[in-house]
């Protein structure tokens, strides 16, 4: 199995002493790894990747698919299931892109020497709703709520290049 399937305890999850929740941090793991493969994996490949007993991991994939995180082939394989879609709605719909791009870009310094832009595809033109600008002229200041045909930007290409062919 290649290496993309090893995985590690999330980083962004505070690991406490005598953690009382190892199921909890098992079913992630699982979620985590179902996410990231190329391809749906069958129970004893996941149970073998995370270094779970089988029966632990039965017992967490029968639960989780009840809970429609998950979603089972007729071959048995497991895949991403609807319910994180609620999640990731929940999460969106509260969120404010916007500045949550401008607090991003003013912090990472790294870029600094690059206009960068937040873009949405409007019908055959990109419509600008956030920039930041370098600090290097770059001879053209691009304004929010300026539109532009998409063929003819580099970020409108990139979108366009994401819809099917018709």
């Amino acid at each position: 199995m290649s290496s993309e399937f090893e995985m590690t305890e999330p980083s962004s999850a505070p690991q406490k002493q005598g953690d009382s929740v190892p199921a909890l941090r098992r079913a992630v793991l699982i979620l985590d790894l179902i996410a990231k493969a190329d391809r749906p994996l069958l129970a004893a490949d996941i149970a073998r990747l995370l270094d779970l007993p089988k029966s632990t991991a039965h017992g967490l994939l029968s639960v989780m698919l009840e809970l429609d995180l998950l979603v089972r082939n007729p071959d048995g394989a497991f895949h991403m299931g609807p319910h994180p879609m609620r999640w990731a709605d929940g999460f969106l719909s509260k969120m404010d892109i916007l500045a949550v791009f401008k607090d991003y870009f003013a912090k990472d310094t790294a870029l600094s020497r690059y206009t960068i832009t937040l873009t949405v595809l409007d019908r055959e033109e990109v419509v600008y709703i956030g920039c930041r600008h370098s600090d290097q002229p770059l001879g053209y200041m691009f304004r929010i709520g300026m539109r532009l045909p998409a063929p003819f930007t580099a970020t409108g290409k990139m979108l366009l290049s994401e819809l099917p062919p018709a």
